[in-house]
């Protein structure tokens, strides 16, 4: 008798070989670019990329063989890429990066900053200056002069005075000084001065920061170098304005002119990126 033969093809899926370009390293900031382009299937058949990441509570995956994102917290961070054919058959890798600082020099520049006002005040009238001087900088010293118009006609004698009053709300400070004028031949005026506001810096020095904005929140608002950086208030107070001998029962000077000038001593940030 014969002999009968049959022969099924067995087909062996293989599994994805996966290519994977990730750099090692990067900076805050900087686009990372994960690649699987190049991954291949035994069969030739087309791959879907699935990328899974550690530092994200999402349950959202990206799909996709190109993936960017840009961190702007330093660390380390890792994940999970699968690679997947046609017929199921998958092929994962893990990777990590590692997300390092930025590098900045910071050079501190003394700069001086002056502010002017003027205006007309009449009895008992306030004029109240509000600005905020510290925003770019740390503020070092203030000299403050407020300086009244001088009364020349006898009748407008004795000489008006003024009150000047700072208040740095954010920092408890307020002082209040009363003009005076301490030769006749010299204008009523009143200083206020306050000196080391905050500690001086050195000259140059290098710092790591995961962005230059952070940076500036950490040099200018740390702690115990931070005095005078919110709001400054400056109130005049036209206090003893109607002091003169009346004329027909009408005051010949209702009130004076007044200057005041407001200088600051400000160190001044300049930074600049270096690679360390």
């Amino acid at each position: 008798g014969g002999e009968d033969s049959a022969s099924i093809p067995l087909i062996v899926n293989g599994f994805p070989e996966i290519s994977l370009s990730v750099p090692t390293a990067v900076r805050t900031g900087d686009v990372v670019q994960f690649d699987t382009s190049g991954s291949s299937d035994p069969e030739g058949g087309e791959l879907t990329t699935i990328w899974n990441f550690d530092w994200t509570e999402s349950e959202e995956d990206f799909v996709g063989s190109i993936y960017s994102f840009s961190a702007d917290t330093s660390g380390n961070y890792t994940g999970t890429v699968t690679v997947t054919d046609v017929k199921g058959a998958s092929a994962s890798e893990s990777w990590s990066i590692a997300v390092l600082p930025r590098t900045y020099q910071v050079i501190w520049e003394e700069h001086t900053i002056q502010y002017e006002w003027d205006g007309y005040l009449e009895q008992n009238q306030i004029h109240t200056i509000t600005h905020v001087p510290g925003a770019e900088g740390r503020l070092m010293s203030v000299n403050a002069t407020l300086t009244l118009a001088m009364d020349l006609l006898p009748m407008m004698l004795p000489q008006d005075n003024f009150s000047l009053t700072v208040i740095v709300a954010d920092d408890g400070w307020e002082d209040t000084v009363r003009t005076e004028q301490d030769n006749i031949t010299q204008n009523s005026s009143a200083s206020i001065e306050r000196e080391n506001m905050n500690p001086y810096s050195e000259d140059v020095f290098n710092v790591t920061s995961d962005s230059l904005d952070e940076l500036m929140e950490m040099i200018l608002n740390g702690t115990n170098s931070r005095f005078g950086q919110g709001e400054w208030q400056w109130v005049i107070e036209a206090e003893e304005a109607d002091p003169d001998l009346p004329v027909g029962e009408v005051d010949p000077d209702g009130g004076n002119d007044w200057e005041l000038v407001v200088e600051f001593t400000v160190l001044v940030p300049r930074v600049s990126e270096v690679g360390v």
